[in-house]
This record gives C-alpha cells, structure tokens and sequence, in this order.
C-alpha cells in the first residue's frame, strides 16, 4: 500500500533503492548510480540513503563475484594486471621500465618534446618506430 502519507510506507522509495542497488551492484559505480537516480527522481531527499545503498550493494557485489569488466577481460583473453606490482617495481616509475636494450646496453628510447622537437621530427620519429604504444613519461633530468 502505497500514497506517502502519514504512517503509510512509500512504496516508490523502496523501488527506487531496489533499482539503485541493483544496477550499482552491477555497475559497481556507486557515485554514478547515486547521481544517475538522484537526476531521475528529481528528489535531492533521497541522496543519503541512495549512496548508503549503492555502496552497500556495491561491496556485497565485491565479495560475491568479481566485477563485470574482470568477467569480459577474462572472457576475451586480454591481459589483466595485478592489482598490487611486485615488489621491485614500487619504487620505480615509467620511465625507469621504459627502456631499450641493444647488445647489452640500456639506453632511454627516442622521445617527442624533449629539446625543440619540431613537428616534422615527431612525424618520422612515429613512423620510424616499430609499435603503436607511445607512453607518455618524464625524464629524471628533468
């Protein structure tokens, strides 16, 4: 029985935190789930117990399965990394992994930026290079 009155339970409540707990459950975007139903009730009264509930399914959801995007990443074969890197790579950062050997000798790759690179030199360092990721890092130098 539903009509918000006095004494009477609103039954419009409980489907809109059933649905928001549903879909962050899913989603496992508690923040979002709360913004998105806020923007669909209209009702800012809600905002508290809508993040309670969608943080509460989202946990719950954490310690049942893991989460959609692991599943199809998993499906697909695509690399996952771990979520905690093994311990000698803590105190390093990207430019320190990013390096090339050659015969032996450890050497920093071409960069774009550093020292007056001209757009034309960025466009045949480009199309010089073998693969298609172009991290982005600093030098220590810097």
């Amino acid at each position: 029985r539903g009509g918000g009155g006095r004494g009477d339970t609103d039954v419009r409540f409980y489907a809109v935190m059933g649905g928001a707990a549903a879909f962050s459950g899913f989603m496992r975007m508690p923040l979002a789930m709360t913004a998105m139903f806020m923007e669909i009730t209209g009702n800012t009264v809600y905002t508290a117990p809508l993040l309670i509930c969608c943080t509460i399914a989202k946990v719950v959801a954490d310690r049942i399965t893991p989460g959609n995007t692991n599943f199809m990443c998993r499906f697909n074969d695509y690399p996952l990394l771990k979520e905690d890197p093994p311990a000698e790579f803590r105190d390093r950062i990207a430019m320190d992994i990013m390096t090339e050997l050659d015969a032996g000798y450890c050497y920093v790759p071409n960069m774009i930026g550093l020292v007056d690179s001209t757009p034309e030199q960025a466009r045949d360092l480009l199309e010089s290079t073998r693969h298609h990721g172009f991290s982005v890092v600093v030098s220590r130098e810097l």
